[in-house]
């Protein structure tokens, strides 16, 4: 037993010393944006990649809010279509108006009380970021990074819009469980609103 137990003691301290980690996994991708009818969707070039562990997030509020964070996201794609309706003075289809009254996309106060706390949530976790990368001509991406859990954090170079949290860049968010000698793919496609 005391043979095993030093082993595993030995065993320990090689590792210490050597910087053994838990392995590493690959996060890549392609992000595009919709460009117009003939050229559809095209790469999105200089788009900015954040990769943020989550023990690196030192506001606990983000870290428990991040489920929210990705329902606003999504919240947000769909507010920009309904202001292009409310623009072209047409009826939205009764799916997309089940969605405004869903997320409360009609009510401006409560909308813009919501974009004020994600943008300031989406900034904690671009500084947060140890790790950023560009997105080349090919709209490509990517990163090895030690296993762990990630947040991703994607802002659009081509796609904007006037909320706070559009205002340098659409965002796409997702929470991810990035394994050793894995490759997770995270493609967003950023519309044309």
């Amino acid at each position: 037993m005391k043979r095993k137990n030093l082993i595993l003691i030995l065993a320990l301290n090689i590792c210490f010393f050597l910087g053994c980690s838990p392995g590493k996994g690959k996060i890549s991708g392609v992000v595009t944006y919709y460009f117009n009818d003939n050229l559809q969707f095209v790469p999105d070039v200089g788009s900015k990649v954040y990769f943020v562990h989550s023990s690196d997030i030192k506001n606990k509020d983000v870290y428990k809010t991040t489920n929210d964070l990705l329902i606003f996201c999504s919240t947000l794609e769909f507010r920009n279509v309904w202001l292009d309706y409310k623009r072209s003075n047409e009826t939205p289809d009764p799916d997309l108006m089940k969605r405004i009254q869903q997320f409360h996309i009609n009510d401006t106060a409560y909308f813009n009380a919501q974009d004020r706390k994600f943008a300031r949530q989406l900034i904690e976790i671009e500084n947060a970021a140890k790790i950023t990368k560009t997105v080349d001509a090919n709209g490509n991406y990517s990163a090895e990074l030690e296993a762990g859990e990630y947040f991703v954090l994607i802002k659009s170079s081509h796609r904007t819009a006037i909320s706070l949290c559009e205002i340098d860049g659409k965002p796409y968010f997702k929470r991810i469980n990035l394994k050793a000698n894995t490759e997770e793919n995270i493609s967003p496609k950023f519309s044309e609103f």
